[in-house]
């Protein structure tokens, strides 16, 4: 053997030497994708030995390959014989790890072979990772920390300068603490030792104090890190949420203030309604009790009449601004009942060709438009707000129209919804305004000028169509006049139109004399209802305050108790609990009579012990009906008879005309309109023949100018 043939022999086995000690794993493959050799770092890198490397494919350990994979491969190796490319290994139990194959394409004696160097990347991607994170370290907002297993920081990013004004030096151990207010560093301190003993993960918000002892509101956030990284160790992070927590109490003080304003408006409103109610009760009280006086002439009972309406015409507006703060407060409930909508449509349209006709417009009714759904004529609803809306929309449109018609268009919808339109050729409304006049007070251009009323009906009507699921839009074109929508949803009802009887005036009462405590500071208003009470045969006694009340009833109870509640001293909610706590044997009915009329003001009494409530101004109706319901009174009532078919002031003994109508007539009544009285009159006589007694009987009161006594006549059919 020459010398030339050991320098071979030489270099190979340093060759082969070189390859087994290389830490990359080197594989020969052949075209099948067979393992021909591999050195010791290849199977150590599997978890193999050597042969049983040997008896692998490379689709045995690299998931990504398949056959078709590999002949694609190989055939590329004819044009490209060296390639660097990533993808993954598969260790035999299991384990995927990412690495960087170089392959090259070689031919030794007469076969094909892929020799491939394999590089393990995880370290170099755990090293890339450290540069990240230690480059989002810096640039991050946060400041990031970590602790030893005992809680102790052991490195903090570079914000804690940024946070505190000192080197990263000065957090580290447990100097980061000294930097935590006083008042919150035992707390902050207690609570990351907790976490650390139990390997919870920790959070806290404290303060910390930055140059010249600025504070700043951190919150902080910390959890175990995972095995292998650091046994026992946390890292977190400490957010600036100074700006967020401000914003937050800045939110939270508006919200206050906003809720205390609102507290001051109902508190306002309240007060309002109860010093115009206390008066107003005088006034239409005792505008009730000369109503009664038989020996007043016309002119005196159109004066009372006049004096009556002036005081209703005030509470209607009294209650506008209570309707608009329960609106506001959300305490407007939805009264479904079952009802008519023909009959209530057909009513409202007749009310509203004769105002229309008193201007000289003239007024169209149309029910369901070619190609609608037919109209149901019963439904479920709530009735009373649909007619208030309705009313509303209608008394608007004649109201603002000089010229022209307004029309009342009826239609159904396939999806359940009642689209109720009223169109007027009035003045129109501009585009920039169509959205305030659903604000409340307002009352824009031409529309307002010389308007009555508060504003307050389309913010008020828009409300009640939202609380009952629907909605009112309006179009208008300006200078050609406006469309209205109320759109609505109805469930379909077989229903009737039963019609209430007539209650008749009560003279008095059968069985012995009943004894009324009344309970007011204001001896107008005690004095009111000894004149009203005193002459239909009851006793009435008087107590000027609650403590009086309460001495009153122990001593000597009444059969019933009316109740004011606003009073100096022990008001009357505390008479009434007292009175409650107090009494022996008989529970005393309490009536509570109040120009303190919200809801909170009803219910409140409901839960002191009052067995009923009358608001004030009260109609003598309800203040009777009220004592009826506690008393079980059995009236004496007029005798219609004795009166003729239409009593003065008695109850009729014919049919009157649709509820609605009934309304207009006492609206018109209580304004003193008599020319509109008189027009309504022929209108109702054209409803039928059954209403001819009650048109007959309404004229005669006219042409004397009886208007006091078309409301009395009118008052047993208000709904």
């Amino acid at each position: 053997m020459g010398r030339g043939t050991l320098d071979v022999q030489k270099a190979a086995a340093l060759a082969d030497f070189t390859i087994e000690h290389l830490d990359e794993a080197v594989f020969w493959v052949d075209s099948q994708a067979r393992v021909r050799r591999a050195n010791a770092a290849a199977a150590l890198a599997l978890g193999y030995t050597r042969d049983e490397l040997a008896q692998l494919r490379v689709p045995d350990f690299n998931p990504e390959v398949t056959d078709a994979w590999w002949e694609a491969f190989w055939a590329r190796l004819e044009t490209q014989p060296s390639q660097i490319f990533e993808g993954l290994h598969r260790r035999r139990d299991g384990h995927v790890f990412p690495v960087q194959i170089h392959a090259r394409f070689i031919e030794f004696e007469g076969e094909a072979y892929v020799c491939s160097i394999v590089r393990d990347l995880r370290c170099r991607m755990q090293h890339e990772e450290l540069i990240r994170s230690s480059t989002l370290a810096k640039v991050s907002p946060a400041l990031i920390f970590r602790t030893n297993r005992f809680g102790r920081w052991t490195w903090v990013n570079e914000r804690w300068t940024h946070f505190t004004g000192t080197p990263t030096e000065d957090a580290l151990v447990d100097r980061w603490t000294q930097h935590v207010h006083p008042a919150d560093r035992a707390r902050v301190q207690d609570s990351l030792r907790q976490a650390v003993e139990r390997r919870d993960p920790w959070q806290a918000e404290f303060r910390l104090l930055g140059p010249g002892d600025h504070e700043i509101v951190v919150f902080g956030h910390a959890v175990p890190e995972i095995e292998g990284l650091g046994p026992g160790s946390y890292v977190g992070a400490l957010l600036d949420v100074t700006t967020q927590n401000r914003a937050a109490r800045a939110l939270l003080e508006a919200k206050e203030a906003a809720e205390a304003a609102n507290r001051s408006k109902s508190e306002f409103l309240a007060n309002m309604s109860h010093e115009l109610r206390t008066p107003l009760n005088g006034i239409l009280g005792y505008a009730q009790i000369l109503a009664r006086d038989s020996t007043l002439g016309e002119r005196q009972r159109d004066e009372v009449d006049k004096i009556r309406q002036a005081g209703e015409h005030l509470l209607t507006l009294i209650n506008d601004v209570l309707d608009l703060a329960r609106v506001e407060a959300g305490r407007l409930l939805v009264e479904p009942v079952d009802f008519c909508l023909t009959d209530l449509l057909d009513s409202l349209a007749d009310m509203a060709r004769v105002r229309a006709e008193e201007k000289g417009l003239d007024f169209h009714y149309e029910s369901g438009p070619s190609g609608a759904v037919a109209f149901p004529s019963g439904v479920r609803g709530d009735q009373r707000k649909i007619r208030q809306i309705l009313l509303n929309l209608l008394g608007n449109a004649v109201k603002f129209t000089d010229a022209g018609q307004v029309t009342l268009q009826v239609a159904a919808e396939p999806d359940g919804l009642a689209r109720l339109s009223v169109t007027d050729t009035g003045p129109g409304i501009a585009p920039e305004q169509l959205e305030r006049i659903f604000e409340p007070f307002t009352q824009l251009g031409a529309r307002s000028g010389g308007a009555d009323g508060t504003g307050l009906g389309l913010s008020i009507c828009r409300e009640l169509a939202r609380v009952m699921g629907g909605q009112i839009t309006v179009e208008s074109t300006l200078g050609e006049g406006s469309t209205f929508t109320l759109e609505v949803p109805l469930e379909p009802r077989e229903v009737g139109t039963p019609r209430p009887a007539p209650e008749l005036r009560r003279l008095g009462f059968k069985g012995p004399s009943r004894c009324v405590l009344v309970v007011d500071d204001e001896p107008e208003n005690r004095m009111l209802l000894v004149r009203l009470l005193t002459p239909l045969g009851f006793e009435v006694r008087e107590a000027p305050g609650g403590e009086e009340a309460v001495t009153a009833v122990l001593a000597n109870p009444p059969d019933a108790v009316l109740m004011d509640l606003v009073m100096p001293g022990v008001d009357g909610i505390e008479a009434t609990r007292r009175i409650r706590a107090l009494e022996t044997g008989r529970r005393t009915p309490v009536v509570a009579l109040s120009a303190a009329v919200f809801e909170r003001n009803q219910e409140e009494s409901r839960k002191a012990g009052c067995d009923a409530f009358v608001p004030k101004p009260f109609r003598e109706q309800a203040l009777f009906d009220a004592l009826d319901q506690v008393l079980g009174i059995e009236w004496i009532l007029e005798d219609p008879a004795k009166k003729g078919a239409c009593g003065e002031g008695g109850a009729p003994c014919f049919e009157a005309p649709p509820g609605p109508v009934v309304e207009e007539l006492y609206e018109l009544a209580m304004r003193g309109h008599i020319v509109g009285v008189r027009r309504v009159i022929e209108q109702v006589e054209g409803l039928g023949p059954q209403y001819a007694g009650f048109a007959d009987c309404l004229r005669k009161k006219a042409q004397s100018f009886q208007l006091h006594a078309i409301c009395d006549l009118l008052e047993p059919y208000r709904s």
